[in-house]
């Protein structure tokens, strides 16, 4: 009989002990949780949990079960997040993670740019990551595109940084956002953007001024700087690949080059001291779908080609003489075409230019020219001619050529 009683009670004081646990995980998921709690028309009682589009639905057979996980859900979160770590600090660890994964650091070094621009010292920024929602997101990108007047490549740039960070943060399981989905459902009205306001005289050289420019260049002979500026005249090139441009992929013959490889520049830190350098290598690809194209020469081109043989027997094609060693020849690195050409530009008294804008008036010759649209891209490496159409071509005609065509246009 004793027996028998210290079974009963033993009963009694456990499922005491079952109803007071279930009272106590109610009282802390009251204050943890948001979600009701609801029942199929099967039985079963489900909710949800996480952050409005990442969340995710948990379900059980009792209302008892659902709790246990529910419980287990929040324990788990709070000690995944129990060290707290700020915007500042995700943006930290995820470009340590991107260099760990061979990002470049000159790809690094935009991020920072655009990380110092727009979130360092902002109240977003000391926010503790795993407390900031969406709506905290959509908030602060809506008055920053209001506030900075961002263009569309400024938000393409915050952007790009925001699903570094936070995708880096997703999988460390240290936010319940993820960015993707967040994306999905960001909306901004069309005009949200500052359109930027591109003078359209300025894409290009005219083709007096072009003119004016080659006839300059070829006045002062042997110079293999003023050489390049002209090659690029007749071919396109970016400057990267023309810094890469070895003798050995020409064929003089067929008169068509060979393009497979382009300079890169990269950033790397100084060691023993503050700043950084430039890192300059060669890839074995081109911009582009296929990394590699093949450009028609023209007669010119061809000219040129053999004029710089004869200044220099290197590797590549448009070498200089080193300043202190001028028996030795080094490669043009594609940022001194650019110097280069600014001097040529104030000698020959036209507006000054960048080296691209060679690249776009070679583009929009072609185009006036009639050439098929197929040819051009194939020629300049574009995967796709939309491109080409929306930011390469433009008008190359003097004004008063254009006013003469006017005026025998509207002569009646």
């Amino acid at each position: 009989m004793n027996n028998l009683y210290e079974s009963i009670t033993m009963s009694n004081e456990a499922a005491l002990h079952d109803i007071v646990e279930m009272i106590n995980r109610e009282l802390y998921l009251k204050e943890s949780h948001k979600y009701a709690v609801s029942q199929t028309t099967d039985g079963r009682y489900y909710t949800w949990v996480g952050e409005r589009k990442a969340r995710k639905q948990i379900r059980a057979k009792t209302k008892e079960e659902l709790y246990k996980k529910l419980e287990k859900y929040y324990k788990e979160t709070s000690r995944k997040t129990t060290v707290q770590y700020t915007m500042g600090d995700i943006f930290k660890l995820s470009m340590r993670h991107l260099m760990e994964f061979g990002r470049r650091q000159n790809t690094i070094g935009r991020y920072e740019r655009t990380y110092n621009r727009y979130f360092l010292g902002t109240k977003i920024e000391r926010m503790d990551i795993a407390h900031v929602t969406e709506d905290d997101l959509e908030n602060y990108l809506r008055d920053l595109i209001g506030i900075e007047q961002l263009t569309q490549r400024q938000y393409s740039d915050v952007k790009t940084l925001l699903n570094a960070m936070f995708g880096y943060a997703y999988k460390q399981k240290l936010t319940a956002i993820n960015i993707r989905i967040f994306w999905d459902g960001f909306y901004l009205p069309i005009g949200a953007f500052k359109r930027k306001v591109r003078s359209t005289d300025k894409e290009v050289f005219s083709n007096g001024d072009a003119a004016k420019l080659v006839d300059y260049l070829k006045s002062v002979s042997g110079k293999p700087e003023y050489l390049a500026i002209r090659f690029c005249f007749e071919t396109g090139l970016r400057a990267g690949e023309m810094s890469a441009l070895r003798f050995d992929d020409i064929d003089f013959e067929n008169g068509v080059l060979r393009l497979t490889s382009q300079e890169r520049r990269d950033e790397a830190n100084n060691e023993g001291c503050s700043g950084k350098h430039a890192v300059y290598e060669i890839a074995d690809y081109t911009k582009g779908r296929d990394g590699a194209r093949n450009v028609v020469l023209t007669d010119e081109a061809i000219n040129i080609l053999k004029e710089m043989s004869a200044i220099h027997h290197g590797e590549f094609v448009f070498m200089h003489r080193l300043r202190l060693e001028q028996s030795k020849w080094e490669r043009f690195h594609a940022a001194e075409f650019n110097r280069k050409l600014a001097l040529a530009c104030e000698h020959a008294s036209v507006p000054r230019r960048s080296f691209h804008k060679i690249r776009k008036t070679y583009i929009s010759r072609l185009s006036a020219a009639g050439l098929p649209e197929a040819f051009i891209r194939a020629q300049v490496g574009h995967t796709d001619y939309r491109t080409t159409r929306e930011y390469y071509i433009f008008n190359v005609e003097d004004l008063q050529k254009q006013r003469r065509r006017l005026e025998i246009a509207l002569d009646v």
